[in-house]
């Protein structure tokens, strides 16, 4: 891993993203409280620009993990923070339980269209606030789980923005694409992000349970990234 080269990859995807926006304004930051999402805020809070963190809410989000961002955001600094209730958001686990089966994917936390509705909020806030780009955490892996974090589909989703700012245009750019869940989480403990703030468990208790896939991912991608960081510094 060329950690020189971790900075510039993200820097370009920045850079490709705000072309010819006025980003003086402000940009949004659509957000968890998971590591990605944490490496995105510290991140942008270095390029020194002013950020509404968005975070979308939907039925059974633990309220612990928006306790975690809500630190995060004050840790890194934010210009707003905007949480939108989407109660009647149901995950397949919960959609399997009403009788309905989502066939296409396995994950039991999926939900249906998640990123065209969690995005097409962030259109709204967009569209009030003026706003001609927005940052999505999704790092390279996740276009295996989740093909609506794929390139073309924020494309797609810009094109569509666009209908509502008019001749500004609008951006959606995965700010990670290029990079591994590892490399993300090597870019933020070199960058100071609070990584020991996020949340990313899916179950909905007073910790972390160390055993659901969203605990497991975090746990080996902080043990990997320290031991990449560790050998990098020494």
């Amino acid at each position: 891993m060329d950690l020189k080269d971790l900075l510039s990859k993200v820097d370009n995807v920045y850079s490709d993203c705000i072309d010819g926006a006025e980003v003086k304004d402000r940009v949004i930051a659509l957000v968890s409280g998971g590591l990605d999402s944490c490496v995105m805020l510290k991140y942008l809070s270095i390029k020194g620009v002013r950020i509404i963190a968005l975070t979308i809410n939907p039925r059974s989000r633990s309220s612990m993990e928006l306790m975690s961002l809500r630190e995060i955001a004050a840790d890194v600094g934010v210009d707003r923070f905007i949480v939108f209730n989407v109660p009647d958001l149901y995950e397949s686990i919960e959609l399997k339980d009403l009788g309905f089966e989502i066939h296409k994917y396995r994950d039991s936390f999926y939900i249906p269209a998640r990123n065209a509705i969690f995005i097409g909020i962030g259109m709204y806030v967009a569209e009030v606030f003026g706003a001609e780009v927005m940052f999505t955490a999704h790092n390279r892996e996740d276009v295996e789980f989740f093909p609506d974090a794929s390139r073309e589909f924020m494309a797609s989703m810009s094109r569509v923005g666009s209908f509502y700012l008019g001749k500004r245009g609008f951006r959606v750019c995965a700010l990670f694409r290029d990079l591994s869940k590892i490399d993300v989480v090597v870019l933020g403990r070199l960058i100071g992000a609070p990584l020991d703030k996020s949340w990313s468990c899916y179950m909905g208790f007073p910790y972390q349970c160390g055993r659901c896939r969203g605990c497991r991912d975090r746990e080996r991608a902080l043990a990997l990234a320290d031991r990449v960081v560790g050998g990098y510094m020494s």
